[in-house]
């Protein structure tokens, strides 16, 4: 009666919908109920009522049935009679939900039942004990869990930090120790996720990751069974070689983890138990090589290792900023309409009136475009971390540098930064200033990437790169008397973002270098600043159209690195081909956007490649054949050639395979990509 009641107030629940809700509540319920812990019934279950809100009753029959079939109903009296006036209270109270009253609840409910059975019942002073030590910690576990769930609704993610920290660890726990009492075959199920686990915290956290999680399985399987924790001891030892050689790459690091591991247990000496771990580490070890790469990070996308601090002040800034790129939008398409009405009803209006018109839509779309990298950036200041940002201006100010330009702050890929701004230029001992802010923030920084404009001194920190890039250029005049029309240019926008921009002026000589150049200078000047390259190269498009010369084009080809990340975008409009070489194999990149001042509307392709160590990026300008590249790199395969010297290898082959009458100027540059 009273089940049915509660279930017809939820209006918006349908059971229908909440079935696999309802059936994985049931389920594990079940397994917990038959779990122990030193010897004792577990409390996990009476953890699952509390958490599941409505479809704790649900749990509280799957725990009573199983206890009946068990023959463990009077041993599970506390967990049945806690979780009777847990439920009740909640049906009675009608209560929206709040952690305090389910944390206080859950732990005096148990709390009762303890005081209960101990005075009906003569009961040992080990289990009082443990039955009381489980009912407060019960209350702790809800109340956290409940504030856990709220930041991660409204952050997305689970901080692995403080008091979180110290929740996300009893829940791993308690699971690891529930799911020790499965045995399938030869294989504890229990300690076989366990290692899993510290495989993935290895290889994200490196030591701290794979040191504490084996610690956690260690003590969890000492919870379940003294007998089974002998030999896993030896996996908190694994997780610290595990975590140590991660930065090597997967295989060395399972290598590491596997051999320590052996090693301990063979030193140990040989037991019942030794074969059954080594089977858990070789079911676990598999799973994680086969789990795909998308998988892995999917699973640890949801934990951050910094304190989770929203800032609402910048989420509203970024949704203002949004809504004015909503408006200009507007706008534009309103000019845009009354343009059309005009063409439809007098054929004869000025024409210059008609292309400023056109021009107009063009900013707009342009300013529109603008407005939404600023809204996309300023986003990432949600994950603004004050604790950090304090300590970095501790740091700054003893170099002088003041406090109030300082932020330190994840981007979307989880990546730390940390930004500062000071008036005029930089004087300090840079190298000092980032080792001393790497030992603050305890996370290795790379030097940073400076811009000063306007006698204020921009300096951005990321965390130290996992590739380090090194490029040589070349480029040949079409005629020994004329200019390059090719314009290349290099640049370190952060500290591990590295931009490639090669444009080439319409035709050859003077005329052709002024117009690449002046596309390369305003794509550099506008990334430094923070817009993004497709946004720029439209700003571009605009400006070649209305700046007074006829004929006024020129193509733009940017490669950008990201060496934390270890991806290469290359964005193209009208540009030639670009290659990656990697491992004999020859990756072509090709665009078919229009150069830039062309039409009105350009649309820039853009192309994402994961980069390796090893491989080649080669961009080139339209005089440069692949066959040239190709022959090139059999050269390369023979002999040991710097950046430069590739560079002008190719060049060298350009002109030998040449058969055209009149030569285009020539440019290449070429990147080398290594783990740093």
């Amino acid at each position: 009666m009273f089940i049915a009641k509660e279930i017809k107030k939820q209006k918006k629940i349908s059971l229908f919908k909440n079935v696999p809700v309802l059936a994985f509540v049931m389920l594990i319920s079940v397994f917990s109920a038959q779990c122990r812990v030193s010897g004792y019934l577990s409390f996990v279950n009476v953890l699952i009522a509390s958490l599941s809100g409505i479809w704790g009753v649900f749990s509280f029959v799957a725990s009573a049935v199983t206890y009946i079939f068990t023959d463990s109903l009077k041993e599970g009296f506390v967990q049945l009679g806690g979780m009777t006036i847990l439920l009740g209270v909640r049906l009675v109270s009608n209560r929206k939900e709040n952690r305090i009253f389910e944390g206080l609840i859950t732990a005096f409910s148990l709390i009762i039942c303890t005081l209960v059975s101990s005075a009906v019942e003569r009961t040992s002073s080990q289990l009082f004990v443990y039955r009381m030590v489980s009912s407060v910690l019960c209350g702790c576990v809800v109340y956290f869990s409940f504030g856990i769930k709220k930041r991660l609704v409204n952050d997305g993610k689970i901080s692995l930090y403080g008091i979180d920290g110290i929740v996300v660890s009893l829940i791993y726990m308690l699971l690891i120790t529930t799911l020790c009492n499965a045995q399938l075959y030869t294989m504890n199920v229990g300690r076989m996720l366990g290692v899993f686990a510290t495989f993935l915290f290895a290889k994200k956290y490196r030591i701290s990751g794979g040191g504490i999680c084996g610690a956690l399985t260690c003590f969890a399987t000492l919870l379940c069974s003294p007998s089974l924790a002998y030999n896993t001891l030896v996996l908190s030892t694994a997780g610290i070689i595990g975590g140590l050689v991660a930065v090597m790459g997967k295989i060395p690091m399972i290598a590491g983890f596997v051999m320590t591991s052996v090693f301990g247990l063979v030193v140990g000496g040989i037991n019942d138990d030794t074969f059954m771990i080594m089977t858990d580490i070789a079911v676990a070890t598999v799973l994680f090589v086969v789990l795909p790469q998308n998988s892995e990070e999917a699973l640890l996308s949801v934990f951050s290792r910094r304190k989770i601090k929203s800032d609402k002040a910048s989420k509203v800034v970024s949704d203002r900023v949004n809504f004015a790129s909503m408006a200009m939008s507007d706008v534009k398409d309103r000019i845009s309409s009354i343009s059309k009405e005009l063409d439809k009803h007098d054929k004869n209006y000025n024409d210059n009136s008609k292309q400023l018109r056109e021009l107009l839509c063009e900013q707009l779309s342009a300013t529109k475009c603008l407005l939404d990298d600023i809204s996309r950036d300023t986003k990432d200041f949600e994950k603004f971390d004050s604790e950090l940002t304090e300590k970095a201006r501790i740091i700054f100010g003893k170099y002088n540098i003041p406090a109030e330009g300082i932020c330190v702050y994840n981007d979307a890929n989880d990546n730390l930064y940390v930004e500062a701004y000071k008036q005029g230029k930089l004087t300090c001992d840079v190298m000092k200033l980032t080792v001393d802010l790497s030992m603050a923030l305890e996370v290795e920084l790379s030097m940073p990437n400076t811009v000063y404009l306007n006698g204020i001194t921009k300096m951005t920190f990321s965390k130290a790169s996992l590739y380090k890039i090194i490029s040589g250029a070349k480029q040949i005049a079409s005629s020994d008397k004329d200019f390059c029309g090719d314009t290349l240019d290099r640049v370190w926008i952060t500290s591990s973002k590295y931009m490639i921009i090669l444009s080439d002026g319409m035709g050859t000589g003077k005329r052709a270098k002024l117009d690449s150049s002046f596309a390369v200078d305003l794509i550099t000047r506008f990334t430094a600043c923070g817009i993004s390259p497709i946004t720029a190269l439209k700003f571009i498009n605009s400006i070649l159209r209305v700046k007074g010369w006829d004929e006024s084009f020129a193509t733009a080809d940017i490669a950008l690195f990201d060496t934390c990340g270890g991806y290469v975008k290359f964005v193209k409009s009208g540009a030639h081909a670009s290659y990656i070489a990697r491992d004999g194999s020859l990756i072509k990149v090709e665009s078919k956007a229009f150069p830039l001042g062309i039409l009105p509307c350009v649309s820039p392709s853009e192309n994402e490649y994961k980069i390796f160590d090893g491989d080649m990026v080669i961009v080139a300008s339209d005089g440069v054949n692949e066959k040239a590249i190709r022959k090139a790199l059999n050269e390369i395969r023979k002999n040991e050639l710097k950046p430069n010297q590739i560079a002008e290898l190719i060049c060298g082959y350009v002109k030998e395979y040449s058969t055209d009458v009149k030569t285009d100027d020539i440019s290449v540059c070429v990147s080398l990509v290594s783990e740093a």
